[in-house]
This record gives structure tokens, C-alpha cells and sequence, in this order.
């Protein structure tokens, strides 16, 4: 078993205890010490779990252990991971039992892939990224670095996407089409053009 801590004890936190268990009940794999948290005091008990200390605690740690970044924004999820610079820290990756991720993918550190997430073939992925629930990524498609996937987006084949990019509940795309950085999609949004940087989408087709 492998020591674990959750850097951020809110909704998302609580969320992924629940991942973990599954996890843990298919193959005992990590064993959670707790949770790293700026706002909670230490020994706030969430989700039957307390927190231990702050991102400054954790940088002070001196066993080696292993985090995964809790944010539903991803905004604070970056910031956390660049606050974090403890050599001893080591990003998880976090796979459901039901995730479908095909052995040709190349995966990065630091990702949650959440229940019934399907990752196809030829697939490269960065850091950082959160997949919720049923997120469907088709084939050849690669993925930047702390991007947010909510549950049921569908990114279509061959898509070339880059970092910090947020997407609504139910959001897509169309295959072949270019991301840049820092983009929002609102949710139940279709894009059917490639998008530059920090731009705000919604409807189907979705415009600026």
C-alpha cells in the first residue's frame, strides 16, 4: 500500500475518497493518510478522514509520499501544484476499476480518471488533468496539462488540445479540430471549429 494524502478537503476531496475505496476494493493500492488543506484546520475530520496539515506542512514533510490535486477548478489546481515543492511529494494517478484506457496511452502524472471514463487508442495525455465521470476521448487525440473534463464531455478523435482548459457538464467536440490554453465551454456546448486561447463558448454550435 502506498501513502497517500489529498491536497484540498472540499466537495472534490470528499469525492475522491469515494474513488479511492473503489479502487481499494478491486486491488488495495493506497492507503490515505488524509487530507492537506489551507482553509480546514488540522484535525477537521471530512469524510471520516482529517486534515493533517497545510501545502506548507507538506512541504516540510520528510517521508516520501504520494498526492493527488483535489480542485474542481482547475485554476486552484494549478496553483496548488506549483506551490508544492517538496521533492519527496510524488503525483498519483488515480484510475477508476471502470475506466477504459487503452494500452497505447501515454499518461502523464496526476490525473483522475473518475467512474466509466473511456480513454480510446494512441491517446496522449499530460498532467494534472481531472476526467470525471463517463468523459469519452477518442482516438490520436492529445491532451495538455490541467485541463477539467465534467462529467459526460466527449472529446472526438484526432483533437490537439493544450493546457488549463475548463469543460461544462456535457460539453464536446468534434474530431480534428485544434484547443489552445485557458479556454472555458459552457456546458451542453458543441464545438465544431478549432479555438485559440482564453475564450469563453456556449450553445451548439458553440461561438464566443
Amino acid at each position: 500500500m502506498n501513502n497517500l494524502v489529498i491536497v484540498g478537503a472540499g466537495g472534490f476531496g470528499k469525492e475522491i475518497t469515494v474513488l479511492i475505496d473503489d479502487i481499494n476494493r478491486e486491488k488495495p493500492t493506497w492507503s490515505l493518510l488524509g487530507f492537506i488543506d489551507n482553509w480546514h484546520p488540522v484535525g477537521t475530520v471530512v469524510q471520516g478522514y482529517p486534515v493533517i496539515g497545510n501545502v506548507e506542512d507538506l512541504n516540510a514533510y520528510q517521508e516520501e509520499v504520494w498526492a493527488i490535486l483535489a480542485f474542481g477548478d482547475n485554476k486552484k489546481l494549478y496553483d496548488h501544484y506549483i506551490q508544492i515543492k517538496n521533492p519527496k511529494i510524488h503525483f498519483a494517478n488515480l484510475i477508476h476499476p471502470t475506466v477504459h484506457i487503452d494500452p497505447t496511452v501515454k499518461l502523464g502524472h496526476g490525473n483522475i480518471l473518475s467512474y466509466c471514463t473511456f480513454i480510446s487508442c494512441n491517446v496522449v495525455i499530460g498532467d494534472g488533468n481531472i476526467f470525471n465521470i463517463r468523459t469519452v476521448v477518442g482516438h490520436d487525440a492529445i491532451i495538455g496539462s490541467f485541463n477539467m473534463f465534467n462529467p459526460g464531455v466527449v472529446i472526438s478523435g484526432a483533437v490537439n488540445m493544450g493546457n488549463h482548459n475548463f469543460w461544462g457538464l456535457n460539453s464536446s467536440i468534434v474530431q480534428c479540430r485544434e484547443v489552445g490554453n485557458g479556454n472555458r465551454v459552457g456546458a451542453h456546448s458543441l464545438l465544431v471549429k478549432s479555438i485559440r486561447d482564453d475564450g469563453f463558448y456556449f450553445g451548439n454550435p458553440a461561438s464566443i
